[in-house]
């Protein structure tokens, strides 16, 4: 039985990570009134500032942004 190569398995082999899932749900969250504009400018003010100054990952960003959205149901507004 052939082994898999090393260097052929990667972490996209394993988990379905894209860029634009954050954006999306940002988006919908938007649209169906989850947040408002002013939620949505803050999140992706603070999504590009951490991402900058951490070098964190997509996948990390993508947790951060679902967290973000979920919280305002339980947080009301300002």
């Amino acid at each position: 039985m052939d082994t898999p190569n090393p260097q052929l398995i990667t972490e996209i082999s394993f988990h379905n990570i894209s860029p634009s899932m954050a954006e999306n749900a940002l988006q919908r969250a938007l649209v169906n009134g989850s947040i408002t504009r002013e939620d949505h400018a803050r999140i992706r003010e603070f999504v590009a500032e951490h991402r900058s100054c951490n070098n964190v990952t997509i996948g990390r960003i993508n947790k951060i942004v679902f967290t973000l959205v979920a919280w305002r149901r339980f947080v009301g507004p300002e």
